[in-house]
């Protein structure tokens, strides 16, 4: 009898460790269930601010190129006006030597 006493002592602690060991695995399943969870929010939430930003520099793009078109414009009227500009000055010139020539004339 003095064998029978140990059986169930090992079993019972085996049975116990069993028992531990299997809420531990059913802990660390739901620790990884939870993590892949979390995984796969922080994932659709990259995705979530990779399509923001994309549409933010898609946005920033067209104001980039309208506001380079508008430079654009500006300088042709700028083009055109400063060669108005010098047409102007080169008649005035032109009137002004007439002019003084013709003075010229007249006084001798």
């Amino acid at each position: 009898m003095a064998e029978q006493s140990p059986k169930p002592a090992q079993a019972t602690e085996s049975t116990l460790a069993l028992s531990f060991l299997r809420e531990d695995i059913q802990d660390l399943r739901q620790d990884v269930r939870q993590i892949h969870g979390r995984i796969d929010q922080t994932n659709e939430r990259i995705d979530g601010l990779r399509t923001e930003i994309s549409g933010r520099i898609d946005q920033t793009n067209g104001r980039i190129n309208q506001t380079n078109e508008r430079i654009d414009d500006l300088a042709k009227q700028l083009d055109s006006r400063y060669a108005r500009l010098m047409a102007m000055l080169i008649a005035c010139t032109s009137i002004l030597i007439t002019a003084l020539g013709a003075a010229v004339a007249v006084l001798k």
